[in-house]
This record gives C-alpha cells, sequence and structure tokens, in this order.
C-alpha cells in the first residue's frame, strides 16, 4: 500500500478519507456504504472497492509521465490543454464504463445470473472508485493547473500534500463530487427491477 504517490496525489489516508466522506455525505440512499444490499443476494462494501480502486490508480504501473492525466497532472511534454483533455478525457471513460458496467450487472440480475451481476457491480464501482480518485487529485495544491511532477520538486509536492491542507478542501471536495458525480453514484446503484 502507498503512503505518497509521486506523481501527485494525496497521501492514501486522504483518499480513502475521501471515499468514507463523499459515501457518508449520499446516506439518504445508501443506508451503509460498507454492506451496501444491492438486489436480494448481493451485498458490497463499496468504501473497500473505492479505497483498492484508489489505490491502484497510485500503483507503480500508474505512476509513469505517460499516465499524469490520471493524476490530473501533466506529462512533461504535455501543454496545459494537452493535459486538461488527457484528464477529461479519462474521467468520461471512466464515467462511461461505470454506467455501462451497471446496467450490465442489473441486465444479468434479471435474468438469474447473479455470479454475472456481481462482477458487473463490482467493475461499475471499482470505475467509479477510479474516477473518483482522479478527481479528488485535482484538487491538491500539487496539482492545480495541471502540475509536471519531477523528483526535484518532490519535497515541496509532499509538502503540499500534508493532511492540514487536505482538511482545508475536503468539503469542498466532498460537496463538488456530490455536484458533479452524485447523479452518476445513484444510476450505478440503482436497484435492478
Amino acid at each position: 500500500s502507498n503512503c505518497f504517490d509521486f506523481a501527485g496525489a494525496w497521501l492514501e489516508p486522504a483518499h480513502h478519507s475521501i471515499n468514507a466522506r463523499w459515501l457518508e455525505s449520499n446516506s439518504s440512499f445508501i443506508s451503509s456504504a460498507t454492506s451496501f444490499k444491492w438486489g436480494e443476494y448481493n451485498s458490497f462494501n463499496i468504501v473497500a472497492i473505492f479505497n483498492a480502486a484508489s489505490d491502484w490508480s497510485d500503483s507503480s504501473p500508474n505512476q509513469s509521465d505517460d499516465k499524469a492525466y490520471m493524476h490530473a497532472m501533466r506529462s512533461e511534454n504535455d501543454s496545459y490543454q494537452d493535459a486538461s483533455s488527457r484528464y477529461y478525457n479519462y474521467l468520461n471513460q471512466l464515467e462511461n464504463l461505470a454506467r455501462y458496467t451497471s446496467d450490465l450487472a442489473r441486465k444479468a440480475y434479471m435474468e438469474g445470473n447473479y455470479s454475472a451481476a456481481t462482477s458487473w457491480m463490482n467493475s461499475a464501482l471499482n470505475y467509479l472508485g477510479c474516477l473518483v480518485h482522479t478527481y479528488s487529485d485535482s484538487f491538491s495544491p500539487s496539482h492545480a493547473g495541471f502540475q509536471h511532477f519531477t523528483y526535484w520538486n518532490a519535497p515541496e509536492h509532499l509538502y503540499n500534500e500534508r493532511d492540514s491542507v487536505y482538511q482545508t478542501w475536503s468539503s469542498n471536495i466532498t460537496s463538488d463530487l456530490n455536484r458533479s458525480y452524485g447523479s452518476l453514484l445513484k444510476f450505478v446503484l440503482k436497484q435492478p427491477e
């Protein structure tokens, strides 16, 4: 498990806190984010799935310069416009995949294929967890304006990612997630009918 994403992300505990806070802020339709009952036969630990997706986003294979967009940053050769385009394309791709796979989960469930439904819903929640990770990275002061990370600026970057800085932004992140992706969360978690 990572403590710090050197390509530029909040500390791992901050990402896990973002996941929990956002899901808790939607308690009107999520009775339990650690044991969310979906359909008659399934229960999902949404927090754990989001945390695993976040950890994957910060894993070594995703720390290369060509994957800076996954952290709301830019690669060495990208302009601001290039980085912004890659970032938003990635968020849109994740949103579309979350919608599509949750639809497949509901379809499989209604056809009585509960194993496939579980697998598709896990995929949908994983895509949504990756989206939350990438979107919340954009709130870090070390990311503003799609900054380029270098190991030379690592000390300053790390300093700007400390917990007290995260706490300053945490309520903004939660409210922005609700404004930007609250309807997506409801769509993904929609019960099979």
